[in-house]
């Protein structure tokens, strides 16, 4: 990934048989002197990168890894040719070998340390999988594709916890590595062996696959992806990447055949590049789509500055870079990009939220890395080997340490460590029915047959509506139906009141993709057979500090231009809103059930995050929570009399299962040895069955 460059003058790029005349400027990259200033460049885009995850005000600081794409296209092209034009063909096994012996050893060290601090911090309830399936997929080069599954977006919150995400631009540079030599030589071939028309061959190549790289970059961002879309059109694809490589490609094919600037186009040519990565610094962020058209900006000044520093007098931009630190710093990119990352993650599992704790390991993660520069990449980078024998004991020691660890841990993990504490806590973070049949929950059009359970039943249906508190207790409710020999349907994933909860602005489409599922459900439930409605909702809408709005209709309240914040208000808003959901639902004919919200585990002083818990954690038994019962009753107060005084005015039922999670003084998460969380704010399936009985009871005694 961080090969060496240099100019030489003398060399033409392309070969002398593809050419008519001689070129005005040659300039080729060489492994033996190094161009100072694409180093010191290297180092501009790993302390992007750096910043960015470490918590600093560069919210475009992840664009560094773009301008490293740029650097590896140009790089690579130019010492390619060079073999080309001194032997007239490329060895794939020595460019694939020095590819090896400069990229994976180190990563293997990474991967191998790092899984091995993951048995002590990340928690075998996820975590330890992820990491170990992510580590698999970097060896094979498939990092992107597993963390695209595993993780999600980039700016997700699972990503956060993964300690080898960065590791997905590797794969993605290793898969252009597979691809682009032969193309290069495929037309270089042409080049040399065709007419004249055909000398432009490999530019033609290259730009065609640049063409269509940014045309499915560019149609990725225009809009949501499925997940079979986001791996071919999203943040993760190669396929929206190798356009960044491409141009590098290309640039590097063009250096002999643009004219070399003067000292004052020079000049504003680097402060140009220069500007664009401080624009791509301080305005791209999570929220842009990437890689997109905006993606231009870091990439074209990533351009500029490599021009401009192959060409002409050098710069101030130029001769900067080339100063000693920055190429120094350059010379460890590689390996502060592979450490920096995993050390911050750490740091923010056991600090969580602490910016200084990230900045700070950002900073240690130097320590290894100037190590592993030092002491293993160089040392292996120089290291003649023979064919027969050294290299197929490399390649086995490199790539099976970190292979034989992360599926040790995966397997260990995915078994509790053969622990009975670990499985028990893993047991209680397992899905819940709804997920394992593929019930997404809300729908607009028709009842998906995965969300209808007990169907074949002809009793009174039962409705159990809401978002994933409702979600929360199919288990209990459908032991009811069952026991009942009535059918149950489920919606669920936002929360059952006919009006619009607001939210951040870039939120404002899921939003409305709620509004429009209630009112769906609404019209469906209209022209269904009347039966129990059960309503059971978070009640965080109304206790946060969002505002929101009514939506016009027959629940009309505020507009979008009238939100408010105020709890009093919104307590009364919901009470009005709720009274008349529930007075539309008896109006068709239904009774209804309603569900006070349990008690969440959220607030700061005790959060109960189980996805966090590590081995140790769980082995010392601190895996759970506790929290004083006024403190719940002190934030759930409001939206509890309210739900109360709305079944008193309309003569729906109240099921409260407070007193299963509480005792006179505090609740808790684990009672009994019994874990009944599934997280901070939703019950495991295991406490969800053991309600069972209490659902039968309401419903059989309900309206």
């Amino acid at each position: 990934m961080r090969p060496t460059a240099q100019y030489l003058h003398g060399i033409s790029l392309f070969n002398s048989r593809s050419f008519p005349a001689p070129c005005l400027y040659y300039r080729l990259v060489s492994d033996s002197v190094r161009r100072s200033d694409i180093q010191g460049l290297r180092a501009v885009a790993v302390l992007m990168v750096v910043s960015f995850h470490a918590g600093l005000p560069v919210p475009g600081g992840f664009a560094g890894v773009d301008v490293f794409f740029v650097i590896s296209g140009f790089v690579v092209t130019s010492m390619l040719h060079r073999e080309w034009s001194a032997k007239g063909r490329i060895s794939f096994g020595n460019f694939y070998l020095r590819r090896f012996k400069r990229l994976v050893p180190a990563l293997s060290l990474m991967l191998s340390m790092i899984l091995i601090a993951n048995l002590l911090l990340l928690s075998p309830q996820g975590g330890q999988q992820i990491a170990s399936q992510t580590a698999i997929g970097a060896i094979f080069l498939t990092a992107n594709f597993v963390i695209a599954r595993n993780s999600g977006g980039y700016f997700d919150p699972p990503a956060e916890t993964n300690p080898f995400l960065n590791t997905w631009s590797l794969s993605v540079e290793e898969q252009f590595y597979l691809v682009v030599p032969a193309l290069l030589a495929v037309g270089w071939i042409i080049a040399a062996r065709g007419r004249r028309i055909l000398v432009t061959a490999p530019a033609v190549i290259i730009g065609l696959l640049a063409v269509l790289s940014f045309g499915l970059a560019i149609l990725g961002s225009s809009g949501n992806l499925s997940f079979g879309q986001s791996v071919l059109l999203g943040f993760y694809s190669p396929f929206t990447r190798a356009w960044e490589f491409a141009v590098g490609v290309l640039l590097s094919m063009s250096m002999d055949r643009l004219p070399a600037p003067n000292r004052y186009v020079s000049i504003g040519l680097g402060v140009l590049g220069t500007a664009l990565l401080c624009t791509s610094l301080l305005v791209l962020n999570g929220s842009t789509p990437f890689p997109s058209l905006w993606t231009v900006v870091p990439v074209s000044g990533a351009l500029l500055i490599l021009f401009v520093g192959g060409s002409g007098p050098p710069g101030p931009i130029t001769s900067f870079l080339s100063t000693r630190p920055m190429v120094r710093v350059g010379d460890w990119s590689y390996s502060i990009y592979l450490w920096h990352w995993p050390l911050i993650v750490f740091a923010l599992l056991l600090w969580p939220g602490n910016v200084k704790a990230s900045f700070l390991a950002a900073m240690l993660s130097f320590v290894p890395a100037v190590l592993s520069y030092k002491w293993l990449e160089q040392p292996l980078r120089n290291l003649a080997l023979k064919r027969n024998r050294q290299i197929p004991v490399l390649i086995v020691a490199v790539i099976g340490t970190p292979l034989i660890l992360a599926s040790a841990i995966y397997v260990g993990s995915q078994s509790g460590y053969w622990s009975s504490r670990i499985a028990k806590v893993q047991s209680a973070h397992q899905l819940h029915l709804s997920a394992n049949v593929g019930c997404k929950g809300f729908f607009v059009a028709e009842m998906p047959s995965e969300c209808t359970f007990n169907g074949e039943s002809q009793g009174t249906p039962i409705y159990l509506l809401g978002d994933s508190n409702a979600d929360q207790f199919i288990e209990a409710v459908l032991e009811a139906a069952v026991a009942l020999d009535r059918p149950l349907y489920l919606t669920h994933g936002c929360r059952f009141i006919e009006i619009v909860t607001a939210y951040p602005a870039s939120d404002i489409g899921s939003n409305q993709a709620c509004h429009d599922s209630v009112t769906a459900t609404m019209s469906w439930l209209k022209d269904q057979k009347p039966g129990l409605v059960i309503i059971a909702n978070s009640d965080h809408y109304w206790t946060d500090n969002r505002g929101f709005p009514g939506y016009s209709g027959w629940a009309a309240g505020p507009t979008y231009s009238e939100l408010t914040t105020d709890p009093a208000d919104k307590i009364i808003f919901f009470g009005n809103a709720l009274e008349k959901t529930v007075r539309r639902l008896q109006g068709f004919g239904n009774g209804v059930l309603l569900v006070q919200t349990i008690p969440h585990f959220e607030e700061p002083s005790h959060l109960f995050h189980p996805e966090s818990c590590s081995v140790l954690t769980i082995l010392a038994d601190r895996c759970w929570s506790t929290q004083p019962l006024e403190a719940v009753e002190a934030l759930q107060k409001p939206v509890r009399t309210t739900i109360t005084n709305v079944a008193k005015a309309t003569g729906a039922h109240v099921l409260d299962l407070r007193s299963s999670f509480c005792d006179p003084v505090s609740c808790s998460t684990r009672i009994d040895g019994k874990y009944l969380y599934f997280d901070g704010h939703h019950i495991s399936v295991e406490a969800s069955l053991s309600f069972a009985e209490d659902f039968l009871n309401a419903i059989r005694t309900g309206p």
